[in-house]
């Protein structure tokens, strides 16, 4: 089917009919030949989604903007809106029953958003002459009992210069007071297990009541982001566009992956997945302290953020033609998939 001149494909995702342009037919060229051991179907788009955070979990995807939550169920999407909070570190609950988002969550049997009081003292409110912290990230247990918030200074600086990064980790069960962190320079936080990782020129690693536990090796500038998703390795991607991978476990540096790459995820079968700026997958195994790659696939979307689901599929968010598309893959490291 050809319209002046351009040809376009229409994909039928969840009873929507979409046309997408030739670019989007490169992923389903590589996945007709495996001769490096990954491939991947071709994009199916997800309607209604947003740009700016991505969940996946088991079968469940969830995403996110600042004034918007979006999720599938049976085929179809649902969204609630937010009162415009940062959603950077969104997650699903454990149970399923709740997206953690911000300063709230979002319970998805009634469809309804609720902000935890626990948040409401954290960002003081100034005029913009006077300057002020700003909630920059929330990173939430997957059991919703502890939260913790990265706190950002806002405005003109004070006499004497701009306080300091913080982090705030916060009880959310009410039993103890909250934990406050000096973070200088801290550009991420995320909740791994019982532990609060924060991304700063040195990545600590703290407990919920404040002890640091850990501290990786110091790099050149602030990691850009942390990643991590339910089980599996904690990536760090950093300033160079490089990706360190990191045992929960242990917090050691398992490996370091060259980029320049955007976001990395861990798949059944202990393979790895990463993003790069021109939409391109790139697939590889641990071994010993380096990844072993096993090829790259041009997805067709240039994306920035990734996430994989428990059912086999990879998710790709904020990018070009289509906000969010999913596509299945397969990739093997001798084991799993």
């Amino acid at each position: 089917m050809t319209r002046a001149g351009v040809l376009l494909v229409t994909v039928f995702a969840h009873g929507t009919a979409l046309a997408l342009p030739p670019t989007l037919l490169r992923a389903r060229e590589v996945a007709m030949t495996d001769t490096v051991g990954f491939s991947v179907g071709p994009p199916v788009a997800l309607t209604g989604g947003d740009g700016q955070a991505l969940a996946a979990s088991g079968s469940r995807i969830a995403t996110f903007g600042a004034s918007r939550a979006t999720w599938w169920v049976g085929g179809t999407h649902r969204s609630v809106a937010l009162p415009n909070v940062p959603v950077h570190g969104a997650r699903w609950s454990a149970d399923g029953a709740m997206l953690l988002a911000g300063t709230g969550m979002v319970d998805l049997a009634r469809g309804t958003w609720t902000a935890h009081p626990a948040f409401d003292s954290l960002a003081q409110q100034g005029s913009p002459e006077a300057g002020s912290f700003e909630l920059k990230v929330t990173s939430w247990s997957a059991d919703r009992r502890h939260a913790a918030a990265l706190l950002g200074w806002s405005g003109p600086s004070p006499q004497g210069g701009a306080p300091a990064t913080r982090v705030v980790v916060l009880d959310l069960t009410g039993a103890s007071a909250g934990v406050d962190i000096v973070a200088d320079d801290a550009s991420d936080v995320q909740i791994v297990a019982d532990r609060v990782v924060v991304a700063a020129p040195v990545v600590r690693v703290w407990t919920f009541a404040g002890a640091q536990v850990a501290a990786l090796p110091a790099t050149p500038g602030t990691p850009h982001a942390l990643r991590a998703g339910d089980s599996g390795p904690l990536f760090v991607v950093d300033a160079n566009g490089s990706i360190r991978v990191v045992n929960p476990a242990t917090w050691s540096v398992q490996a370091v992956w060259d980029g320049p790459l955007l976001d990395a995820v861990a798949v059944p079968g202990g393979g790895l997945v990463a993003l790069d700026a021109e939409g391109r997958l790139h697939a590889g195994c641990l071994s010993g302290d380096r990844v072993r790659q096993l090829g790259i696939v041009d997805s067709g979307v240039r994306a920035s953020r990734l996430a994989v689901t428990g059912d086999g599929r990879l998710v790709l968010q904020g990018g070009r033609p289509i906000p969010v598309a999913t596509m299945t893959y397969r990739l093997s490291c001798g084991t799993g998939r």
